[in-house]
């Protein structure tokens, strides 16, 4: 494996409308392993049908002539052809992947994936983050971790997991968030106003997920479980949604947990 890239820190660099730079979050390096594996699908997409196809061409012309060889070989050129078409989608893929990054600036953050956005930190309504353990049968594959950023178009831009030191990029938007969002959330809630949290919105008479309201007195308890937000009623029946779904958690917590046992 490569060893871990490095945030590139702060310099002289500002963007006029964001501020200074702060830091500089790239997508992680290639390891030993996915760079074999790249070259093992190499081969068997391109050179194996290649190889295959000058085979049957030799034996072809050897045994019965030229018509036979070019008979016997052209399939296997057009899948050799075929493989390296997707093949060379496939690099230029990940050579594009390769380019994107996240910078945090004073006043905002800047991410480059297929184009690059610039966004003010008073656009952003909010960020989740979780993480989820996948599992095949009885399986545990690798851990899946999230984070999404919620603008105040009611849009979302996913923060790709292979953004090296992703947990400590994800820690230092909240902190920069925070301040801005907390004063703005408990302000709105306060006057009795619907508060948006992703999926779920909150006021103090309830809550409201997908459009199904329900009252505090009709809830029993809340948890997470499992990546899961869990919504226990009062009526035995549970509502549950994915904590990636949800924006600002913890301040979420904090109210519904206030609503469900004044």
């Amino acid at each position: 494996m490569s060893p871990p890239s490095k945030v590139t820190p702060a310099g002289n660099n500002s963007n006029p409308s964001l501020g200074k730079l702060v830091a500089i979050y790239r997508r992680r390096r290639l390891g030993w392993a996915a760079f074999c594996s790249l070259v093992l699908m190499g081969i068997a997409v391109v050179l194996a049908p290649l190889f295959y196809g000058f085979y049957r061409h030799y034996y072809g012309y050897t045994q019965h002539g030229p018509v036979a060889a070019a008979a016997w070989s052209r399939t296997w050129y057009l899948i050799a052809l075929l493989g390296l078409v997707i093949f060379s989608i496939f690099i230029l893929n990940i050579l594009k992947k390769s380019r994107q990054f996240v910078a945090l600036h004073t006043k905002g953050i800047r991410i480059r994936a297929s184009d690059t956005i610039s966004i003010p930190w008073e656009r952003i309504r909010g960020l989740s983050y979780s993480t989820v353990q996948p599992k095949f049968m009885n399986y545990h594959l690798k851990p899946c971790t999230r984070a999404l950023l919620f603008l105040d178009n009611g849009a979302f831009i996913r923060l790709d997991q292979h953004i090296q030191e992703f947990g400590s990029l994800v820690d230092r938007i909240r902190k920069s968030l925070n301040p801005i969002l907390n004063a703005r959330i408990k302000e709105n809630f306060n006057r009795g106003e619907w508060v948006s949290f992703g999926s779920i919105m909150v006021n103090q008479a309830g809550l409201r997920i997908d459009n199904l309201y329900t009252a505090w007195q009709d809830i029993h308890k809340i948890s997470i479980t499992s990546g899961f937000l869990v919504v226990e009623l009062a009526n035995q029946t549970e509502i549950r949604i994915p904590v990636v779904k949800i924006s600002n958690l913890e301040l979420m917590l904090q109210i519904v947990q206030a609503g469900v046992y004044a």
